[in-house]
């Protein structure tokens, strides 16, 4: 579970600059310190903004894991 909340606190940020949503990491966070791990995590969370800003009209949105 630490690894779990380790990675998070450090994907969302991530995925938070690569789309714009803020301008810097947060300090906590150093470029020399992202696992390669996280840019298979960052790239979920961009599947998943963009089905989620896209959903079919009339259908549903099916989000899986």
């Amino acid at each position: 579970m630490a690894r779990s909340e380790h990675l998070a606190g450090i994907a969302v940020p991530v995925w938070e600059v690569r789309r714009g949503h803020v301008q810097e990491l947060p300090a906590y966070v150093t470029t020399d310190e992202i696992p390669a791990v996280v840019d298979r995590i960052v790239s979920r969370f961009d599947d998943y903004a963009d089905r989620w800003h896209t959903p079919a009209v009339g259908g549903s949105l099916t989000l899986t894991w």
